[in-house]
């Protein structure tokens, strides 16, 4: 999908992050400017849908269950918005660098076919949030991938923010961090807003678990299609010995920073805990496809108009 940067196609082999700014320094202008907003902190769950690393989901403007959707701790991680200016369908993705052609395809399918439902026509707008210049590289890979992946598909997506690794570092003490690193979006008019969120379910830890058993998928969480929020089955083969599990589990908040994340001075203060419950709830359930998700069937979602939390069906 030829990738379109000021309304011309970007052509040409995407090397580094260094020569993707050098050709486009007016991305920085417009990161800067996106920093200098409010942010929002996002207090109430009612009308929200939250996307968690390797995740994504797909909202139709109609949808009278979701109103904001948003990720937020994309330290080297980024968060990719995909909206249709016809149908304003959006789609959110937070990549990390596992599949990133796969999602990135499958978030533009998703998009595509939920706009030619409603029999819209308009742009596809791109929008890219997160990473720094982090000293091993992540994010300027990340960034890459993902705007390579883009040019690789049919159709036409326009570029519109880069707020991404270069362009959204800042330096505090001396050390390297992402100026935003939470995004919501407004589904009725697609405004996008430095955000953060308090509640981040339903079932949050079951869906970080299944990054940490080593499931590489990039997975469509909700879609308005079904308006059901699915967590897919995943297996705990993969995951790391469980000595290694119980001995995070008591460690101290700075071992766990140190050891398990790609930018330790970055991470949010609830990182340390949300690892340990991730790794007491793989500890808990060695065989999830029995006891989290019996039968081998993903758990289903769904919440009622006026609802403010989901409510699980299956």
């Amino acid at each position: 999908m030829p990738l379109l940067i000021n309304g011309e196609i970007e052509s040409s082999q995407l090397r580094s992050f260094e020569d993707f700014s050098r050709k486009h320094e007016h991305f920085k202008e417009r990161a800067e400017n996106f920093s200098k907003k409010p942010q929002r902190k996002v207090e109430r769950p009612s009308g929200v849908l939250y996307i968690i690393q390797r995740e994504y989901a797909t909202v139709a403007q109609d949808d009278e269950h979701i109103n904001i959707l948003g990720s937020e701790d994309a330290t080297t991680c980024h968060i990719v918005v995909l909206r249709n200016t016809g149908s304003g369908v959006v789609s959110v993705g937070h990549f990390d660098g596992k599949s990133t052609e796969k999602g990135i395809k499958a978030m533009i399918a998703s998009v595509m076919q939920l706009s030619r439902s409603q029999s819209y026509n308009g742009r596809n707008e791109l929008h890219l949030f997160g990473g720094f210049l982090d000293t091993k590289g992540i994010s300027s890979s990340l960034t890459i991938s993902i705007l390579e992946a883009v040019q690789k598909q049919d159709g036409l997506i326009h570029l519109c923010s880069a707020c991404v690794t270069g362009f959204n570092n800042v330096v505090e003490s001396g050390q390297h961090k992402p100026m935003i690193s939470g995004i919501g979006v407004s589904i009725q008019d697609g405004e996008i807003y430095p955000a953060t969120f308090k509640n981040k379910g339903p079932d949050e830890i079951i869906r970080h678990g299944r990054v940490f058993v080593g499931d590489e998928r990039m997975v469509e969480v909700y879609n308005s299609n079904n308006k059901e929020l699915q967590i897919v089955p995943y297996d705990s083969k993969n995951t790391m010995p469980a000595e290694c599990m119980e001995f995070f589990c008591n460690a101290d908040d700075n071992v766990i920073l140190q050891k398990l994340s790609t930018s330790p001075h970055c991470e949010p203060p609830n990182f340390a805990s949300t690892v340990r419950a991730t790794l007491l709830h793989i500890l808990t359930h060695p065989q999830p496809l029995i006891t989290v998700f019996p039968e081998g069937k993903p758990r289903i979602y769904k919440r009622s108009n006026g609802e403010e939390n989901w409510t699980q069906t299956s």
